[in-house]
């Protein structure tokens, strides 16, 4: 039956109401599936902003139309509901921020790490701050404040026209529609952990690297944290230090007299207007740039020159027509404060005349780096472009003032990160280095919630100093990109170990290979005490307790060494060492393929490439494995076996009276380099939890009658050395 005539011209002048009611209602169910249990902690923050928000907006469009199919008031209803329908679809842009925090897009690693230096370096407590941080569809960087984009959507004339909800500046709108959510939460669920007041200080890092493997460039991340740290600061940002912007301040007058040509006084306004943004940009990024530096120490410095010279072309000029330093500048900079830092000059000075010949070729190795750099930017720029400007002749005016404010950038930025809370190395750099020499992660003993700066510096001193000449060596391009490849995964790894928290840097396991020998036996295993039994290195046999004990204490690269990282006390048995899940499972998806070919490595590849999905669960939550399915897990443990000692991984009996079978495939060979991979079956009748960090599984470890040939180890040429994830 067709609508009467009536209803229809009500309709055609009129918005859309059931549809800006059925956004707002499927708005929050988008914002409620950005859950706990599969997002990382500041995801969660940032979503209960958005839904404050978005709950408050259904309210209001469920008062405004009552029982009514249309409002029943005039064309101010009309107006308000236009201005709520935009703030809805201005919050659903916001969601592509939230749903690329996920685990598949952005390492939790990285996300982990990058939360802690908020936590480290933010000027005051930093507990009521999010940071989030998400891949980008460009290759570069982006810092986006939340607060800012979100002063729009909080428009009291808009959300709250008849001021019932008492906003002031104290308790400003977001807090009010905070408190006005949290009641009814708190209804629902009295046990609910919502925090009092929402979030003061809201951020986006990201960097297009993190959606790929490309980890060295992950301290990058601290120059946009620097801009968050910079617009933050309180009373008011760094770069509007009233130093630094009075000695860089351009006059109009200034402006004038360098335009040799005639122009109207509104071009002259229009120049100057631009003339003093480029300026700001300009002072914005060196601040963030030696923020970062200050962050992450040399890991910054390698990781920035690297990226910019690959990305921009040279040129000799100071500041480009956008604002942006030039490149060369701007690594001078960074590098002129680096050398600067006597500390961290001296540190690798000193070891550069080291009696060890590894920490003395590390620490030669990255000073001749330096000093490359160095002799470079002294230098004429090779081939630089031409960067055409129109009103070129202003370009002087930018640079003298950005030279004149370098001091007291230094000073405002050494404000917020004083000497003693600086990215400093320490002698465990050189023990992380030669980890990575042996394909071991880069992690040491009792890890510190601060150690990501020098996770990073000995992670890219490796590649510089060794990385790039074995890649090299590779002449098959698929080594080569296997070996950047292992390289990444190890510093990844090395991330994934950093305790969250300081307590829990005591409470943890010793993230070592190397645990300190039981008191009750001897320091010296080499010679049998009388009644022991015979070196098993000789026989070929499974290692026993003692001898495990023995080989995980030997110094990396020794002969017989074995590494299992994380290692505990109580994780060892008789003849075994229990391993523990990790946190990332591999589950198969439906597919096309009607059947796969045994042996046709194509339909393999392609099963690898579309038949798998990768779920991460966080520490404290459960994977629930259903009767008769079958899942990929791997073990928290990093595994390394030199060229006599193979492996095997057993299930443990009382998990296997559960119906839980483990490691279908559990044969590990000399020289492998990796997490385990568990294939994980639930041969039961009821469903089981599987949580990260339980004992899942036991390694039992046998050396071999002679050592397998060097071109027989499992090696870089193997499909799977290093993994890290199943």
């Amino acid at each position: 039956m067709p609508l009467p005539t009536e209803v229809v011209k009500q309709l055609i002048p009129s918005p859309s109401l059931g549809a800006v009611y059925y956004q707002a209602v499927f708005l929050l169910e988008t914002l409620q599936k950005i859950n706990d249990e599969d997002f990382p902690e500041h995801a969660g923050s940032l979503r209960d902003v958005f839904l404050c928000i978005v709950d408050h907006i259904h309210d209001e469009l469920v008062e405004l139309f009552g029982d009514h199919d249309l409002p029943a008031g005039g064309s101010a209803d009309w107006k308000r509901v236009r201005k709520l329908a935009v703030r809805l679809h201005q919050i659903y842009a916001f969601i592509r921020y939230l749903t690329a925090s996920s685990p598949r897009q952005t390492p939790p690693a990285i996300q982990a790490a990058l939360a802690q230096l908020t936590r480290t370096f933010f000027p005051e407590a930093a507990t009521d701050t999010v940071c989030l941080i998400r891949p980008q569809w460009k290759y570069n960087l982006t810092y986006v404040s939340i607060n800012a984009v979100l002063k729009e959507v909080l428009s009291q004339s808009v959300l709250d026209p008849d001021k019932r909800l008492n906003a002031s500046k104290k308790e400003p709108l977001l807090h009010k529609l905070w408190l006005k959510w949290l009641a009814k939460e708190l209804e629902q669920n009295p046990d609910s952990t919502i925090p009092k007041r929402p979030p003061r200080r809201m951020a986006i890092l990201s960097f297009a690297g993190l959606d790929t493997e490309d980890a060295l460039f992950y301290p990058l991340l601290a120059h946009e944290l620097g801009h968050f740290i910079d617009t933050s600061s309180l009373p008011e940002a760094l770069n509007l230090d009233l130093q630094i912007q009075g000695v860089s301040h351009i006059t109009r007058e200034q402006v004038v007299a360098k335009i040799s040509e005639e122009v109207d006084d509104g071009t002259i306004d229009q120049w100057w207007e631009k003339i003093l943004e480029r300026k700001n940009i300009c002072l914005r990024e060196l601040i963030a740039d030696l923020v970062g530096l200050r962050m992450m120490g040399f890991a910054f410095f390698f990781a920035q020159a690297e990226f910019l010279k690959t990305v921009f072309s040279w040129s000799d000029t100071a500041v480009s027509k956008n604002g942006y330093p030039e490149i060369k500048f701007r690594i001078a900079e960074l590098l002129r404060h680096l050398k600067k830092d006597r500390k961290m000059m001296r540190f690798l000075e000193k070891y550069a005349h080291s009696e060890s010949k590894f920490e003395k070729s590390v620490s030669q190795g990255v000073l001749d780096y330096l000093d490359e750099w160095a002799n470079f930017l002294n230098a004429p720029s090779p081939h630089p472009e031409d960067d055409e400007q129109e009103h070129g002749e202003l370009n002087p005016l930018v640079e003298s003032a950005i030279r004149k404010a370098l001091p007291h950038i230094e000073r405002v930025v050494k404000g917020i990160i004083p000497a003693d809370r600086r990215a400093v190395l320490s002698p465990l750099f050189f023990e992380r280095v030669e980890r990575m020499l042996h394909d071991l992660p880069p992690t040491v003993q009792d890890e510190s919630p601060s150690s990501f700066s020098e996770i990073c510096s000995a992670a890219w001193a490796y590649q510089l100093v060794f990385g790039e000449e074995i890649e090299i060596g590779h002449a098959d391009k698929r080594l080569k990109r296997r070996e950047y490849q292992k390289t990444c995964r190890l510093l990844v790894k090395a991330i994934e170990s950093i305790p969250a928290h300081a307590q829990e840097e005591a409470a943890g396991d010793p993230l070592s290979s190397a645990p300190p020998p039981a008191k009750d036996e001897p320091q010296d295993e080499k010679a049998p005490s009388k009644g022991s039994a015979p070196d098993p290195a000789s026989q070929g046999g499974v290692l026993s307790s003692s001898e495990l004990r023995r080989r995980l204490a030997l110094p990396v690269g020794d002969d017989g060494w074995i590494a299992v990282i994380p290692f505990a006390n109580d994780c060892i048995n008789g003849a075994s060492i229990d391993v523990k899940l990790g946190n990332w499972f591999s589950i198969a998806k439906k597919t096309r393929l009607k059947a796969i070919k045994l042996g046709d490595s194509e339909q393999e590849l392609l099963v690898q490439n579309i038949g798998k999905e990768e779920v991460f669960v966080q520490k404290g939550k459960t994977f629930l494995l259903h009767p008769g399915d079958l899942v990929l897990g791997v073990t928290k443990e990093f595994i390394a076996l030199p060229d006599n000692v193979m492996a095997f991984v057993e299930g443990k009996s009382r998990l296997g009276r559960l119906g839980l079978l483990v490691a279908t495939a559990a044969q590990i060979a000399p020289g492998f380099r990796g997490v385990i991979v568990l294939e994980l079956v639930n041969a039961g009748t009821v469903p089981l939890e599987l949580a990260p960090e339980v004992k899942i599984a036991q390694i039992v470890f046998q050396t071999m009658t002679d050592p397998v040939p060097e071109e027989e180890l499992y090696n870089i040429t193997k499909n799977y050395y290093c993994q890290i994830k199943p």
